[in-house]
């Protein structure tokens, strides 16, 4: 496999290549190309001919210990694709530098003013490799944990998407349901029925009003009736006193 560099800061034959902080092989070879010799070409050797390396991998050059050493660590991609490369692929690496670039535009700072500055020269001091490695560490971490959280704000945008258009759909139904035949006549038998209902109801009140009238109707009579046999029996025991009476004077 081959690595590009714009310039390889020392890289020599032999030195390591780790993953993930294991060597894992090492480099070949190193030498200039292009036109101008403004390009470097590094071969790497893995130690496990069966090896993979996914697609998108970041192959890092950076300081290997205090005594100013180089290394390629290679970073596997976020994603967690089964993508991976060919063997003897030809590829862009990334040296510290650019990693460090890459670094502070992730933190929001310019690289060309004082904190900047300041910033680079502490990564690129080899005694102060611990702290680009836990910044490097930290930013692996960070693309770990935001990857799945991106990729379900991807998902739920596709949903709501999916959903608007579902309801677009549903909305121009009932606007075409609504025109149909089938709906107006439905819609006007609906209506002429709650006519004969609302009828129905008036009768109905109409005549519950007038059963009312003919029960107050009825309890006067009954009570007139009651009156009147009071009355007719009150006479016949008259009557029946006076016939008694005349009865014994005969």
């Amino acid at each position: 496999m081959t690595v590009y560099y714009q310039e390889a800061g020392g890289l020599v034959v032999d030195d390591p290549v780790e993953f993930r902080d294991m060597d894992v092989g090492s480099v070949k070879n190193v030498e200039l190309v292009g036109e101008n010799a403004d390009s470097v070409a590094v071969l790497i050797k893995f130690d496990d001919p069966q090896f993979k390396v996914h697609c998108s991998s970041q192959f890092l050059l950076t300081t290997a210990g205090l005594m100013g050493g180089m290394k390629i660590d290679i970073t596997p991609p976020m994603d967690s694709s089964t993508c991976y490369l060919k063997k003897g692929a030809k590829l862009s690496g990334v040296s510290q530098v650019d990693f460090i670039e890459m670094m502070l535009t992730n933190l929001h700072i310019d690289g060309s003013n004082e904190l900047g500055i300041r910033m680079k020269e502490l990564f690129q001091d080899s005694s102060k490799k611990h702290l680009f490695k836990g910044l490097k560490n930290l930013f692996s971490d960070i693309n770990a944990v935001s990857f799945p959280v991106q990729q379900n704000i991807g998902v739920m945008k596709t949903q709501i998407q999916d959903l608007k258009v579902e309801m677009d759909s549903l909305k121009e139904f009932f606007k075409q349901s609504a025109a149909s035949p089938i709906i107006q006549e439905l819609k006007r038998q609906y209506k002429s029925k709650s006519g004969t209902l609302d009828s129905l109801k008036f009768q109905l009140k109409h005549l519950e009003n007038q059963s009312k009238a003919l029960k107050t109707s009825s309890t006067k009579l009954k009570a007139d009736f009651n009156k009147s046999m009071h009355e007719y029996q009150e006479l016949i025991r008259r009557m029946k006193a006076v016939l008694d009476k005349d009865s014994t004077k005969m």
